[in-house]
């Protein structure tokens, strides 16, 4: 019994944090992000700065996935030359 309850404590805990805690700090957080947003936009130099950089990370956002989507694809065609070359050792040695 002792076991299933402090397995219970271990899991409503995250890292040590009370998980009311965590919720209220996110509530704030979240809240903080709102009224920066609300008052950034409401101001036409802020807005444009804004759109930039939206657009900028959109762009840096795509960018990087293409490059993963590459690399992805040598990695892929590396392993599949080299499992060719040990399927062919195995028929081979049979």
């Amino acid at each position: 019994m002792t076991n299933q309850k402090k397995q219970t404590s271990v899991t409503d805990t995250v890292a040590g944090m009370n998980p009311a805690v965590v919720t209220v700090a996110g509530a704030v957080v979240g809240a903080g992000i709102a009224a920066v947003a609300a008052y950034a936009l409401k101001n036409d130099k802020a807005r444009e700065k804004i759109d930039e950089v939206v657009s900028k990370v959109g762009e840096k956002t795509t960018e990087f996935m293409e490059n993963m989507k590459e690399d992805a694809k040598v990695q892929l065609e590396e392993k599949a030359t080299e499992a060719a070359g040990d399927v062919k050792k195995v028929i081979e040695s049979k």
